[in-house]
């Protein structure tokens, strides 16, 4: 936002304070109230991503992991648990998304989309966006633990499974904390 700021650097036991003043691009017609409007819904969607990311690195390496495990299962009746399985996590992606495509956390995919919307110009949110930040904010508070509960209870009973007929148990790849918001 334009104002006046101070800038502070503090090196080898140093600190050294310089003000800054940040003027608005003249080209750009939109109020402070507009601007701020759009900063705070950008903050917030920026703010929240953190707790979405983990859930995304995993639900990807899950889906490579299922892809590893389907190559080698002979067993039918533990093919269509895996099925049932994949069918599951694919919950946690785009609801349109293509057969083949890597798979990847739809809440994640929503907020950002969001973001790059309320980024791409230094306007007012349109009504429409502003209506959409705190519905994807409600997703991105409930992905964590729509995620917990799916790893907690339903991929152990399918490593069970695996691990009966050799097959090695599935990862979620590096262990990354999960923290609800």
């Amino acid at each position: 936002m334009p104002g006046d700021y101070s800038v502070v650097l503090t090196a080898n036991g140093k600190t050294f304070t310089q003000p800054l003043a940040l003027k608005m691009e003249p080209r750009v017609k939109a109020s402070a109230a507009d601007l701020a409007q759009q900063f705070a819904l950008s903050k917030k969607l920026y703010d929240a991503r953190p707790t979405l990311i983990p859930i995304d690195k995993s639900l990807r390496h899950l889906s490579d992991e299922i892809q590893k495990a389907r190559e080698k299962i002979a067993d039918k009746a533990v093919q269509e648990k895996l099925d049932a399985f994949e069918k599951a996590v694919r919950e946690f992606g785009p609801k349109s998304a293509r057969p083949g495509t890597p798979l990847s956390l739809d809440a994640l995919s929503r907020l950002e989309t969001l973001f790059a919307t309320l980024q791409e110009t230094d306007a007012a949110p349109t009504p429409r966006v502003a209506a959409a930040v705190p519905l994807v904010l409600q997703e991105t508070e409930s992905a964590p633990q729509r995620w917990q509960k799916f790893i907690s209870e339903i991929l152990p009973t399918l490593n069970q499974q695996l691990e009966s007929v050799g097959i090695e148990k599935l990862s979620l790849g590096e262990p990354v904390p999960v923290k609800a918001r």
